[in-house]
């Protein structure tokens, strides 16, 4: 039985719903409906379940394919659409989930597609099933190739996390990404998120691409690897952004902030046990799902309660 469809959020006045409809037409026309602060009022969710990822899918209902969202948090699976005209919300507690696993979809956009088990020789997977308790399926399409392996990850993780299970349930793929073969870690090391970010180095700022495995975070300033194990991290704090004082300086001060004013926030410092300190730029629209991911997966391997932001 397919799931997501079986649930539909009813929006009010017919005036209300055309309103509520085109902004979230709009919004999955960009491939984002929520963002970090607005998604656990969306979907009614308390502080303990923050956004760790969202994505753009194709959502199958009985043979119709519709477009959507997913958005992951450390219990749940959210999914959004619009269809008939109302917003489709769906949460599925990962307490509740029998299996997660990957397959294959070449005919996506037509209808009834075929779905099979047997990834072909030389393709890749890009469709994921949740099966739960009840026998409801849902089944995600058209997964990107460059983020099917971070929604994998993630799903697989907060499942074995939330299940308790002993062992973990993560599929290794015979390959790894990209971020693997940079970083010479094995495709058995998840790779939970890819971030674009600016690093500081010495009096300036570098551009670089941060990976967040579950035992590591990584980025290369230049051609050196940077490899930091989550173990030796001793504090993480958001910072705010001023100019240097001496103007021949490019690279910014960051300063920790515990409290004010979020959208000051523009970096964040990480603390290492040998004495390091490594600083951090972001955007505004992606420091804090960086935060909270980063957050998530130090408090996994440090045994403690994940403090969001």
């Amino acid at each position: 039985m397919s799931g997501f469809m079986k649930k539909l959020s009813s929006v009010g006045s017919s005036a209300k719903q055309s309103v509520v409809t085109a902004k979230a037409k709009a919004g999955l026309a960009a491939g984002v409906a929520y963002n970090s602060k607005s998604f656990r009022t969306a979907y009614g969710l308390p502080d303990t379940e923050p956004l760790l990822d969202s994505f753009t899918v194709t959502l199958l209902s009985g043979e119709v394919t519709v477009s959507g969202q997913i958005y992951l948090t450390p219990h749940l699976i959210c999914l959004y659409t619009v269809a008939s005209g109302k917003e489709v919300k769906v949460k599925i507690d990962l307490r509740e989930v029998d299996n997660i696993y990957y397959a294959y979809c070449a005919n996506s956009k037509m209808l009834a597609p075929a779905i099979v088990q047997d990834i072909p020789v030389g393709a890749k997977p890009n469709v994921l099933r949740v099966l739960c308790h009840d026998q409801t399926l849902h089944t995600l399409l058209d997964i990107a190739p460059s983020e099917f392996d971070c929604i994998n990850a993630i799903m697989h993780v907060t499942w074995d996390i939330t299940r308790g299970h002993a062992v973990s349930t993560f599929p290794v793929p015979p390959a790894g990404t990209e971020s693997h073969e940079a970083f010479k870690l094995h495709p058995s090391e998840p790779l939970l998120a890819v971030t674009k970010a600016s690093v500081i180095s010495g009096n300036d700022t570098v551009k670089v691409s941060v990976a967040l495995f579950v035992h590591y975070v990584a980025f290369k300033v230049g051609d050196t690897p940077v490899l930091i194990e989550y173990r030796r991290i001793t504090n993480i704090a958001r910072c705010a952004s001023s100019p240097h004082p001496d103007p021949t300086i490019k690279a910014p001060v960051l300063t920790p902030v515990e409290t004010g004013d979020e959208s000051s926030i523009k970096g964040i410092q990480l603390y290492t046990d040998d004495g390091f300190m490594h600083q951090i730029l972001l955007s505004n629209s992606n420091i804090q799902l960086f935060y909270n991911q980063l957050v998530y997966v130090h408090s996994l391997q440090l045994g403690v309660a994940p403090v969001f932001w």
